[in-house]
């Protein structure tokens, strides 16, 4: 396998997170609710000092609160227990997935698994969303959260062909869209993501830079890959992400339902073609 995937959301970080918390003294566990989190968080506010587990887990809390409903299992807090901060290495999270047993604590995903879950995201997340939006007669931005940018920019201007009119566009674009989805295919998917990385990595320099960053954007027909370089200690982080949806699930839940990965290259594997 030349490339591998690192969910930006898995909940396999909350084993992780919570074995460390509990090597600080912090008794949590699986059964760890919003409730109880937030009591204990009260509690430890009180102290004058907290030791670096229990500024973790006050810093996990406060995500948590931004969507009780969801443990906030986040690759960046994660990356916040100091033995796993700084760059990704795949060794080290290989190394990490080998002592649990059956795939509990799976940190490093393939090419298959990533394509899987983005078809499931393109059909099931929005889709079957789509339409039942349609169906229940949903109007104007209820279904444009569904369009990408360009099909945005196609819509009529009100001011010129008024408010009628770009209903119209919108009602016209929405079952556009759907037709789009049904046309989502695993083939499709993988041939997008080689597309993506062999773009930018055959491409002559091209990444632009905003003061510490450099910095690109490569999109195919379902996906997006943006690579960020920080000129300062040259550190590379590359996600993949799919072009549409961000904003068509639930507010607040972003980081939970839409799909996001950092993508790294197995030392051993470089320079050959993109494979399973």
């Amino acid at each position: 396998m030349r490339y591998v995937f690192v969910r930006e959301y898995n909940p396999a970080y909350d084993i992780y997170l919570f074995e460390y918390f509990r090597g600080g003294g912090l008794g949590v566990d699986g059964e760890l609710t919003i409730e109880r989190a937030r009591r204990r968080r009260r509690e430890l506010e009180k102290k004058s000092s907290l030791t670096s587990e229990e500024k973790l887990f006050c810093d996990y809390v406060s995500v948590w609160n931004q969507h009780p409903e969801s443990r906030p299992s986040l690759y960046y807090l994660f990356n916040k227990i100091p033995a796993n901060s700084g760059d990704l290495s795949v060794g080290r999270l290989a190394e990490l997935e080998s002592q649990f047993e059956h795939g509990g604590g799976r940190l490093l995903f393939s090419v298959e698994d990533v394509v899987a879950e983005l078809v499931f995201f393109y059909k099931k997340r929005l889709k079957d969303t789509l339409q039942g939006e349609i169906r229940a007669g949903a109007r104007g931005r209820q279904l444009a959260r569904f369009f990408i940018s360009d099909e945005v920019d196609r819509l009529p201007d009100s001011r010129v062909h008024g408010l009628e009119k770009v209903e119209e566009a919108i009602q016209r674009t929405a079952r556009e869209v759907v037709v789009w989805l049904e046309r989502v295919s695993p083939s499709g998917i993988r041939k997008d993501i080689e597309h993506v990385i062999e773009e930018h990595s055959n491409s002559p320099p091209h990444m632009r830079r905003t003061r510490y960053l450099d910095g690109c954007e490569h999109k195919s027909e379902y996906l997006r890959l943006a690579v960020n370089r920080d000129v300062r200690d040259n550190s590379v982080s590359t996600f993949l992400s799919p072009v549409r949806g961000y904003g068509a699930v639930e507010e607040y839940y972003e980081e939970v339902l839409f799909p996001r990965y950092y993508v790294l290259e197995s030392e051993e594997a470089r320079n050959r073609p993109l494979t399973s």
